[in-house]
């Protein structure tokens, strides 16, 4: 009887050590899979800022737009998803362009209806028109206006905002609509972005303020 008590309090002793084990390894995993969809995503936001139009590619139209709230960006469209050009030339553009968007969701179902970053891209547009188009679409989208097709719910997230460098300083990022045109606009575009994200305390392995700075890979400003 002794020898059967002992076994039995060994055997619950082993079970609860492997339910513990088994417990932790599932919290590691689901750590991991959030920080991966933390960098895709990151890395998401620094390929639709490398890749924004150059701000005297479109004088008439801003290529870059900050609210306080959302962000809109007009980039190239990737090379393999660019158009062919067909009929009159006037009204193309030199190569392919997406015009994407990032807020803030108040509830984002697939991630337990918590307050989420989202990211939503047109699809290749080939046309000036449809570039306008597509750039107030993205508006009223950031507004909560409309849904649109392909956008998508990223990570938990409680705020965001962006700073601008400008004078060997960052301030918070002007209400503004990037460019306007010729030496004016390159006057208005930053010297770099930083981006500050407010992950929830819900997490304890991804919780705080994340910091991430970008910085054109080509900057030209005349200079007095």
């Amino acid at each position: 009887m002794v020898a059967l008590s002992i076994m039995a309090l060994l055997a619950l002793l082993s079970w609860r050590g492997l339910d513990a084990m088994i417990r932790a390894q599932q919290v590691t995993q689901a750590q991991g899979e959030r920080l991966t969809l933390l960098q895709t995503a990151l890395a998401q936001w620094r390929s639709d800022l490398d890749a924004m139009l150059p701000v005297s590619a479109q004088p008439a139209q801003p290529v870059l737009a900050w609210n306080g709230r959302a962000l809109r960006v007009l980039r190239l469209a990737p090379a393999s998803d660019s158009p062919v050009a067909q009929g009159d030339s006037s009204l193309l553009l030199p190569a392919g362009s997406q015009v994407v968007a990032w807020s803030l969701r108040s509830q984002c179902a697939s991630l337990g209806a918590t307050p989420c970053w989202i990211r939503w891209q047109s699809p290749v547009l080939r046309t000036v028109g449809e570039q306008q188009q597509a750039w107030q679409q993205a508006a009223r989208w950031t507004e909560g206006q409309e849904q649109l097709p392909g956008e998508q719910e990223l990570v938990p997230l409680t705020n965001w905002k962006l700073l601008h460098f400008r004078d060997a300083n960052w301030r918070p990022a002007s209400e503004q609509e990037l460019p306007l045109a010729g030496e004016q606009a390159l006057a208005s575009m930053p010297d770099a972005i930083r981006l500050e994200l407010q992950l929830p305390d819900t997490d304890s392995a991804l919780h705080g303020t994340l910091t991430m700075d970008w910085i054109p890979a080509t900057l030209t400003r005349r200079r007095s």
